[in-house]
């Protein structure tokens, strides 16, 4: 009966949607002033290849969700390829509302003739989306569906209903409380193996589009790819194995908060640089060094996270330096947290290291080789 109906969509879409919908397509792709991914999406990766994964990110505000809903919704008005949107929790599949929170203002931007719904495909699985020209009864089509992160392994039993997906997006893919499910990645990665089985290969070019803020450099993502180990704030494409990412900055975005009187009364909190600077929201870059000469004293090593990282004094330079590169060998390791206890290392939370590289750390003479050195480093001296 589901793939009765996906067909029936499929032919009304085919045979109607260029003369009833297409003309209602007002998408502009480059105005100049507000957000466009056009760039990003025709860069190359680090092998001059088309990437599959894009990520884009900038300050809040700066039109990121509003020009990529605009973009797969045009795919389909123009191409009649459909989009899957990606979710976190199975909650906000049941509520049947999902693409709510992508698609309200490149309606009202770019398509304020059109208006979409969703229903319930399979319940708690995935739901399917529509549009229609506004007002016109019964003649909705079928241009996308919604899943979520934690039905990727059903979404594996219903992989042929996807088989028109052209693109696969998630929206604030670093989300502000640090919520993420359980393996995050490898449940993207997951859904992107199912849905890419179709159109009879096994594995088809499918693209995956991470929209989000400058939140977090030590997020999931960005240590999956290993972008937080060398990532520059100045950096506008970070080029990768298969994978691109933009760092990008709306200056009239950020005019626009820095006249806003409400933000100025907030201007000197942490917060406020997600608005008006290009600046992660948790990050402080001023103490990555790279490749520094490691001649010195090895004092212990770190465990955090199954990773294993060195604290050195490195004479030349005058400082404590945290690197991921350890010495196995040396019998001195210390967990940085509790659930990092194991056979090899101990946990106390009142060693005379953990003090003194604390005092070290706010006289402002330790160094770190990535982001991740930096994360377990502030993990040992809580």
């Amino acid at each position: 009966m589901l793939q009765y109906k996906y067909s029936i969509n499929k032919k009304i879409c085919k045979g109607v949607r260029t003369m009833d919908l297409q003309k209602y397509n007002h998408f502009i792709s480059d105005d100049k002033i507000h957000y466009s991914g056009n760039l990003l999406l025709s860069k190359m990766d680090k092998n001059g290849n088309k990437p599959e994964t894009y990520i884009s990110t900038a300050n809040r505000s700066a039109g990121k969700t509003t020009w990529f809903g605009g973009y797969i919704l045009n795919k389909f008005l123009t191409k009649n390829e459909l989009f899957c949107i990606l979710m976190r929790k199975k909650y906000q599949l049941e509520k049947a509302v999902s693409f709510m929170a992508y698609f309200p203002s490149a309606l009202s931007v770019y398509y304020p003739d059109l208006e979409m719904k969703e229903d319930v495909g399979i319940k708690g699985v995935f739901n399917n989306i529509y549009v229609r020209l506004r007002g016109k009864e019964n003649e909705w089509f079928l241009c996308g569906y919604s899943t979520s992160l934690n039905s990727s392994d059903d979404i594996r039993n219903f992989s042929n209903v996807f088989n028109n997906v052209a693109r696969i997006w998630l929206d604030e893919f670093q989300p502000e409380s640090g919520d993420y499910v359980k393996d995050e990645v490898k449940r993207v990665f997951s859904i992107h193996t199912s849905l890419a089985r179709g159109g009879g290969l096994q594995s088809r070019y499918l693209p995956v589009i991470l929209t989000g803020n400058l939140i977090d450099v030590n997020n999931p993502y960005y240590e999956h790819f290993g972008i937080n180990r060398d990532i520059n704030i100045e950096t506008n494409f970070y080029r990768g194995n298969g994978f691109i990412l933009e760092q990008g900055f709306n200056k009239n975005a950020a005019t626009a908060h820095l006249h806003s009187t409400f933000n100025q009364s907030f201007s000197e909190s942490d917060y406020s640089k997600l608005l008006t600077k290009k600046e992660y929201l948790k990050d402080d870059n001023t103490m990555i060094l790279k490749s520094p000469n490691l001649k010195g004293d090895y004092l212990f090593t770190i465990k955090y996270c199954s990773k294993y990282f060195s604290i050195r004094y490195l004479y030349g330079l005058g400082f404590y330096y945290v690197n991921e590169t350890a010495d196995l060998t040396y019998n001195f390791a210390l967990a940085a947290r509790k659930e990092d206890l194991s056979d090899d290392c101990i946990f106390d939370g009142d060693n005379r290291f953990k003090k003194r590289m604390k005092k070290m750390y706010h006289n402002n003479i330790v160094r770190f080789s990535s982001y991740k050195a930096r994360e377990a480093f502030t993990e040992f001296i809580k």
